[in-house]
């Protein structure tokens, strides 16, 4: 499986409240569109608004949200992108994040998810 990896900052004058209400509606929507879309799994992340979160390397401040919305190969995924469905929700993905979404401080791009290991399942 491949997925679609989305880290994103809100808009400076979006509240962390108001970018978590929409990113919900966010997600509601992925599920909804994710029959044309061909998506197969979604997850949706949030910070955790503490004082320390891991900024003590140098690095930039977390991101408000990420999403994760696997598709089952590559070459479906393309597939998929060529649909007319597809291209149609995406705009409408698009349109609906940038009320809310710093477009040029956040980040988009496609992973293969290698698991290293999974104790849930032992230490369940």
């Amino acid at each position: 499986m491949v997925k679609m990896v989305q880290c994103v900052r809100r808009r400076p004058e979006v509240s962390l409240a108001d970018f978590r209400e929409q990113w919900s509606l966010y997600g509601e929507k992925i599920k909804a569109g994710s029959v044309a879309l061909g998506a197969m799994r979604c997850t949706l992340s949030t910070t955790l608004a503490v004082k320390a979160n891991l900024q003590t390397r140098g690095g930039e401040e977390p991101f408000d949200g990420v999403a994760e919305i696997w598709f089952e190969s590559a070459p479906a995924a393309m597939e998929a992108a060529k649909l007319p469905e597809w291209q149609s929700g995406l705009r409408a993905f698009w349109a609906f994040q940038e009320s809310f979404v710093d477009l040029k401080r956040s980040s988009f791009f496609w992973a293969i998810e290698n698991e290293v290991f999974d104790w849930s399942t032992e230490l369940g």
